[in-house]
């Protein structure tokens, strides 16, 4: 007589089939996890990179802000006081301002913001007291160049205040020989297509204003406060 024994199944281990399905799932997750974990890494790598890229573009804005900001009147001929000089369209914009740091201890110095043909965002700047200098001249005979930016495929400068044929303040496109700076100054730029550089929006207010009846003050480019008594 055989004796047989129950066969008692083991249920602590795996099949070989199991095992094999097991390690294609955690496959299947270890892909997907590292992809995203490589997409991550891009899309920080691509904001780091981008960050590094714009650097040079708050430069150029900060430079713009300080010294729109800072706008200062000048003396013009056959008038007692000063006139806040600005002229402007939307390709230029001419004005008056402190020197920049490179320039200290200069005089007061004239500006001129403008792109050239070869696509550069340039800053010229010239003493307020040379000889012939024309605000609105097309000459840039004894300026200095500051170049700002390149890759710079369209500038456009807008002005915000009181426009001549019209009640109220709007913007506008042109500021030529008026008695007050404009409220606001809008710089906008865009780079070439290929160009992965921003610009954001700029917008300046001038903390300049004029009062008609001051004299003006040719040494400190200011209104006299003896004069104007």
């Amino acid at each position: 007589m055989i004796l047989q024994y129950p066969r008692i199944r083991d249920d602590q281990g795996f099949t070989l089939l199991e095992m094999l399905v097991t390690l294609a799932v955690l496959s299947a997750v270890s892909t997907v996890m590292l992809g995203a974990v490589m997409s991550v890494r891009n899309v920080a790598r691509q904001l780091i990179e981008r960050g590094s890229e714009n650097e040079e573009v708050y430069a150029a804005q900060a430079i713009l802000r300080s010294r729109i900001q800072s706008l200062r009147a000048v003396p013009r001929a056959g008038r007692a006081t000063g006139v806040v000089d600005l002229q402007g369209d939307d390709q230029r914009l001419s004005f008056y301002a402190p020197p920049l740091d490179r320039d200290v201890p200069d005089s007061l110095q004239a500006y001129r913001l403008i792109r050239t043909a070869t696509g550069d965002l340039v800053l010229f700047s010239a003493p307020s007291l040379s000889e012939n200098l024309d605000l609105n001249g097309r000459s840039l005979v004894g300026w200095r160049r500051t170049k700002l930016l390149d890759g710079v495929e369209e500038l456009s400068i807008s002005y915000f205040g009181p426009a001549p044929d019209a009640a109220g303040g709007r913007w506008q496109r042109f500021w030529y020989d008026r008695a007050q700076p404009p409220q606001l100054i809008r710089v906008a730029a865009r780079f070439y297509g290929t160009d992965r550089r921003d610009w954001p929006e700029l917008i300046i207010r001038p903390t300049v204003t004029m009062n008609m009846a001051c004299k003006f003050d040719v040494i400190t480019s200011r209104c006299s406060d003896t004069a104007a008594r």
